[in-house]
């Protein structure tokens, strides 16, 4: 029975993803010969930009679109390179419009902008490859993999019930003992992990 109900449902969500694409083909190309009175079969690039600025001024629900970004749409659609949009072309407005673009300069490091001779040198870019490097994610993976076999073992004589004395010095502001050396040691590692990510790759990158 559930086997039937998730088939049939799953039949009908395709069935509207049917009805939809039709419906939005059916729409755009009304929209089409709109833009296309004399029946051409193309619109000009002056008639979309048009399209674009209607769309920023009067469908707030639909994300505003820079200057920059219709152009970058009309080149998408523009396929023929013609600065005009065929019907075909125009079928794809849809899912062009549903794309987002990022300028390249936004995942600029500090590095990069502040200091371009520093950035160009061999020995930074040798240390970006080695920071992008699997090996340095396998080390970082060995580390967190240490890290909680150690914290496995420290609590273990706690998980198993047995009657525990804290040691006096630990927790005391000073790294006095085995194990607070070794959490210091791994806090150090990554940190140092996350500097050299955010130098390396930016912010933004790294943060995504």
């Amino acid at each position: 029975i559930l086997a039937g109900v998730v088939n049939n449902f799953d039949n009908n969500i395709e069935q509207r993803k049917e009805e939809r694409s039709t419906l939005a083909a059916s729409l755009l190309k009304k929209a089409f010969q709109v833009m296309d009175p004399d029946d051409t079969g193309r619109v000009s690039r002056e008639a979309i930009m048009l399209v674009f600025y209607i769309l920023n001024e009067d469908f707030p629900e639909i994300r505003r679109l820079s200057k920059d970004e219709a152009n970058l749409i009309f080149g998408f659609l523009d396929r023929d390179g013609s600065s005009t949009i065929t019907l075909d072309e125009f079928l794809d407005f849809g899912n062009v419009l549903l794309l987002e673009f990022t300028k390249e300069s936004d995942y600029a490091t500090l590095v990069e902008i502040y200091l371009p001779k520093v950035y160009h040198s061999w020995w930074y870019q040798f240390l970006c490859i080695a920071v992008r490097s699997k090996g340095f994610e396998y080390f970082i993976d060995f580390v967190l993999v240490l890290n909680a076999a150690i914290i496995a073992i420290q609590s273990y004589p706690q998980l198993s019930g047995e009657d525990v004395t804290m040691n006096p010095h630990y927790g005391d502001g000073y790294i006095d003992t085995v194990w607070e050396l070794m959490e210091t040691i791994f806090t150090i590692v990554y940190v140092l992990e996350v500097i050299l990510k955010v130098t390396v790759d930016g912010w933004k990158k790294y943060s995504e």
